[in-house]
């Protein structure tokens, strides 16, 4: 089949060959006929002339007629293609994705009403754009991108497909997935979509997946620690039990009790140390009584003054007004005086300001929506933890959380100190993390704080820039005033008891187990032992009238202390049992209740004093 372009130069050829002939015919007949207008006419040639122009003008009608015919085909094409055009350009208007055409000058001819969007584009704002370079659509850095990186790859494969930072007509910059394709006539089609929030959603999901894996680590950490604490407990109750002994028997002026006193003082920081493992991995273990808040942060700045150096500058900004909260005084203290030793030490002595700054969050003014709840959390669970990177030297730590109808409490610890890095921040809380040298700290201090603030409903939010300074806000729930605060300790009592009685002392631990029969029979009573739960319910049932109450230990192989008097209360509904264990008192005071016989739950290591006190109470009601 011959080229199309060929065909049309035929029919130039004819058609122009055909206006000659009638045009030379016409000039001849008529030069002919002006000529010999005095002579003969040449009838003949008249006549050939004549027929020459019939025939030229039959050619042209001819060649008229045909291009008209063409001409309506080509109306038939072009209805057909706009038939066709017309539904795939309003699919390609209704499609959610932004579709571009651009020519092969590089210049925009078509944007569909998605891809408008996705600029922020008006109808009006077409002329501005379409017949321009389409890189105009894109930010600086983006167009940097597609001069470096998208061009190439397109001219090599003919397709590319990518994240580009888009432009907004209000300056606004959104991340779009986008996809270039090359057509014949060298121009481009451009499809793109709008992934902003699609990838916050994806970071969202980052965030809570971190956060999770942050709270289960911070579980798996507290077991660990709790566990380690509980057997340590164990051994720390023998060592200051056969001490106390010591200390008994030796004359006060002799160097064994000198020797016996420090081992005494080891042990009790021993068991100090212990309390602030157990106090990370224990939220509920928290005697709380309406105190003061103010008083508390005055007292705990007061002592810092004295022993603070004097390159730093102590800078105190507290209310005038008492502000009334239900939390323990002293592990609030603990907590602040933790947080301004660590400020001081980040500011490695030299000059600095620490400042502390306590003001009242309404409610509803909480700063951080993110931490708000509608109700409090269950106090053994591990509060949410959520470390957030802002840039490269600013990491912020969100622990706990904080009550939409409540009212608040915050205190403000910051320093001008050296900053904490993102990765030094996901370890703060974690017990004996530190990056103090081995002699200078523990790594328990902001471990304990996060038991602590967790016990007292309480959220923690930690700023941090490197080389500027870090921050942390302690939330506190305020308490509304009672006309009476409950009594915590029981008085003693009013007359002196004869220590007498058959106590049955259930222990697995051998040492644990003769110190405390030592004790006892130091103080009168007569004492029998068992090694676990099975062997003491033997015991009973042969000796049913010879134990007047037991001492148990909770966690036991094969038996706890709490199944233990499950098992006699039947057979012995008035035997009073007293359990003794390195866990949380408080999860176990709910036995009592399911257990009338347990009458008591004490923590060890226990001090001899507390336990006589309490074997003389439950002796004297039984």
């Amino acid at each position: 089949m011959p080229p199309q372009h060929f065909i049309k130069d035929i029919e130039l050829v004819l058609t122009a060959f055909v206006i000659i002939i009638f045009i030379a015919s016409a000039y001849h007949s008529g030069v002919y006929a002006f000529s010999h207008m005095n002579e003969g006419t040449s009838y003949t040639f008249i006549l050939f002339s004549v027929v020459s122009m019939v025939v030229s003008g039959l050619g042209l009608i001819i060649l008229l007629l045909c291009k008209l015919r063409k001409i309506e085909v080509s109306e038939q094409e072009n209805k057909r293609i706009m038939d066709l055009l017309v539904p795939r350009m309003a699919a390609l208007d209704a499609s959610m994705d932004g579709v571009g055409l651009v020519d092969a000058h590089g210049n925009l001819t078509y944007i569909n009403k998605a891809l408008m969007d996705l600029h922020g584009l008006d109808e009006q704002d077409l002329p501005s754009y379409i017949g321009r370079s389409w890189k105009t659509l894109y930010s600086a850095k983006g167009r940097e991108d597609i001069e470096q990186k998208v061009l190439p790859h397109l001219d090599r494969y003919g397709y590319w497909k990518g994240d580009a930072p888009v432009l907004k007509k209000n300056g606004a910059i959104v991340t779009a997935e986008m996809s270039l394709t090359l057509l014949e006539d060298g121009g481009l089609i451009g499809t793109a979509r709008d992934i902003s929030g699609r990838l916050q959603d994806q970071k969202d999901r980052e965030a809570l997946q971190n956060q999770f894996f942050q709270a289960q680590k911070m579980e798996a950490v507290g077991r660990l620690a709790g566990g380690i604490a509980h057997d340590f407990n164990n051994i720390l109750a023998s060592m200051l039990g056969y001490t106390e002994f010591l200390l008994e028997d030796l004359p006060e002026d002799s160097e064994e009790h000198h020797f016996a006193t420090q081992i005494m003082s080891g042990g009790i920081q021993a068991q100090e140390l212990v309390e602030q493992i157990l106090t990370f991995s224990r939220r509920d273990e928290t005697i709380k009584n309406d105190i003061d808040f103010t008083g508390v942060v005055r007292k705990t700045t007061d002592m810092l003054k004295a022993t603070m150096p004097t390159t730093i500058m102590l800078d105190v900004d507290l209310p005038d007004e008492d502000v009334t909260i239900s939390g323990n005084g002293t592990q609030i203290g603990q907590v602040l005086m933790n947080l301004c030793v660590n400020a001081i030490d980040a500011m490695g002595g030299e000059r600095g300001r620490l400042a502390v700054r306590m003001d009242l969050i309404k409610q509803g003014d909480a700063p951080y929506r993110a931490m708000e709840v509608a109700q409090w959390p269950d106090l053994n669970s591990s509060p949410p933890v959520r470390i957030l990177r802002i840039d490269d030297d600013n990491t912020q730590l969100q622990c706990g959380t904080i009550l939409k109808s409540g009212s608040y409490v915050r205190v403000c610890v910051s320093d001008t100190g050296c900053g904490m890095a993102a990765d030094i921040m996901e370890h703060i809380l974690e017990p004996f993390y530190t990056t103090k040298p081995v002699d200078q700290g523990t790594g328990l201090g902001l471990s304990s704080a996060h038991g602590i603030i967790a016990a007292h409903h309480g959220a923690m939010v930690v700023n941090s820039c490197r080389n500027v300074g870090t921050c942390f806000e302690l939330f506190f729930p305020i308490a509304e005033r009672q006309a009476a605060l409950e009594e915590i300790n029981g008085e003693a009592a009013a007359a002196v008891q004869e220590d007498t009685g058959r106590i049955l002392v259930v222990e697995d631990e051998a040492r644990v187990r003769q110190m405390l029969k030592e004790l006892l029979v130091r103080r009168g009573y007569e004492v029998d032992l068992c090694a676990d739960g099975d062997e003491a319910i033997d015991y009973l049932r042969e000796h049913p009238e010879s134990v007047d109450l037991i001492i148990s230990d909770y966690t036991m192989p094969h038996m706890t202390g709490a199944e233990m008097a499950a098992e006699i209360i039947d057979d012995f509904p008035d035997l009073p049992v007293i359990i003794l264990s390195g866990y949380s008192k408080d999860k176990l005071d709910s036995l009592e209740d399911i257990h009338p016989n347990i009458k008591s739950v004490l923590r060890k290591p226990v001090r001899s004093d507390i336990l006589i006190d309490q074997i003389r109470t439950q002796l004297s009601e039984h």
